[in-house]
């Protein structure tokens, strides 16, 4: 792509964002082909949503790549606080694990390590990402248009800090989610990563070429344990995780 058909892709993307009304796709020539790419259209809509408050890593299985997305500041929320109309169009629910950083992670000679990592995690947190699209049917759109639209992230919402877990704890706990108090699903492990700190660890050096790294207080979460589970309006969802808790958002 060329920068001015990045700034184009970005500037329909905030359009959408601001207008709430959803793009069919993006025109073929503002179209990303790869993930470089599409991270530079992310970069683009963050400089004017931003500041950055955490980030969103997933695999699709324990050696796929993993990629990402940096989440606003402002789309971060606590539990109990109320979520803003225009992010519940879709109303897409996910229960994943979050991990907040007590430690900035800057640029070094030397890439970050797994058991280096683990020391760097402040706290855990039990989270449920509200997915939204800026496009009328993110299923429907090219891989990396939905890459370049933050993964789909509407919002995230943390729950209470729980100390960390032994590195394969995580890929083992149970969860479930429930709508309205109804379990709508019910896992051991789920995540298809299985191996949370790998992709803590990933995102650290992916950052820290690319951005100037990973900072103090920013919150990641690692992908779904539970898949996506689409509520009514009105919906209180919560998920509740072995050894971590609870966490609950009205929708």
């Amino acid at each position: 792509m060329r920068p001015e058909d990045t700034f184009a892709a970005a500037a329909l993307l905030l359009q959408a964002r601001r207008s709430g009304q959803g793009l069919s796709g993006l025109p073929e020539a503002w179209t990303p082909e790869n993930t470089i790419e599409a991270y530079v259209v992310q970069d683009a809509v963050m400089r004017e949503i931003g500041p950055v408050g955490g980030w969103k890593v997933g695999a699709r299985g324990p050696e796929a790549e993993p990629n990402c997305a940096p989440l606003p500041r402002s789309l971060i929320f606590a539990q109990g606080e109320a979520l803003p109309a225009a992010l519940l169009r879709l109303r897409g629910v996910e229960a994943e694990i979050g991990f907040m950083l007590g430690a900035d992670l800057p640029p070094r000679a030397a890439p970050y390590g797994i058991d280096e990592i683990a020391g760097y995690i402040e706290s855990v947190h039990p989270t449920l990402e509200i997915v939204e699209s800026r496009y009328l049917d993110f299923r429907q759109v090219a891989p990396f248009s939905v890459l370049a639209d933050s993964n789909s992230n509407g919002a995230l919402i943390v729950g209470p800090a729980v100390p960390a877990q032994s590195r394969e704890a995580y890929g083992r706990l149970g969860v479930s989610l429930t709508f309205d108090g109804a379990e709508k699903i019910a896992a051991i492990g789920g995540n298809p990563a299985v191996d949370l700190l790998r992709l803590l660890t990933w995102l650290a050096n992916h950052c820290a070429a690319r951005c100037g790294g990973l900072r103090r207080g920013e919150m990641v979460t690692t992908g779904s344990h539970t898949g996506m589970l689409f509520a009514a309006p009105g919906t209180q969802a919560e998920a509740t995780f072995a050894a971590l808790g609870g966490v609950a958002v009205s929708l």
